[in-house]
């Protein structure tokens, strides 16, 4: 009895908060007939999937929608990548494509999403000294979370009087 191992490609891809991102699903040529998308971080969340020549979206996870389509490559005329907008610090995790065709069988292929440069500012609103009057947070997650930075700024003394809020 012969079994052919297929073997799972893991890629890594950083992506800037805000913009469009390429995730690439590697299969053999042929004609894939099912190509599904998970996130795979936290649980199984169908990000996208296409079978019947056509994208099957009905179980597509709601913060997904709207958001995805698989990009044909111009070369093969098949689908190879998946088009991820709008990109989102809650999208960076482990993402799995499975592809199946008659010719080749399965694989999948698994894709590390980093989002880079997302930033939230938000108002000192725990402050209750007077000195705080003018104080904002900026925190900056990048690299799958790994390096936080939290920087504060504040209303200088009234002797370097160097900004106004």
């Amino acid at each position: 009895m012969f079994f052919r191992l297929n073997r799972n490609q893991m890629t890594t891809v950083s992506c800037l908060y805000n913009s469009s991102c390429f995730l690439s699903c590697h299969y053999k040529t042929g004609k894939a007939t099912i190509i599904h998308w998970t996130y795979m971080t936290g649980g199984d969340v169908t990000v996208h999937s296409f079978y019947y020549d056509r994208d099957q979206l009905k179980l597509q996870d709601p913060r997904y929608k709207g958001r995805t389509s698989l990009v044909e490559d111009q070369d093969t005329g098949r689908p190879t990548e998946l088009l991820l907008k709008n990109v989102k610090v809650q999208d960076e995790g482990k993402y799995q494509c499975f592809a199946d065709s008659e010719e080749h069988g399965y694989k999948t292929s698994t894709v590390v999403l980093q989002v880079d440069g997302a930033a939230v500012w938000s108002p000192a609103a725990l402050c209750d000294s007077p000195l705080c009057a003018c104080v904002v947070f900026c925190t900056v997650r990048t690299r799958l979370n790994k390096l936080t930075t939290t920087t504060m700024w504040r209303n200088p003394s009234e002797e370097h009087n160097t900004i106004k809020c």
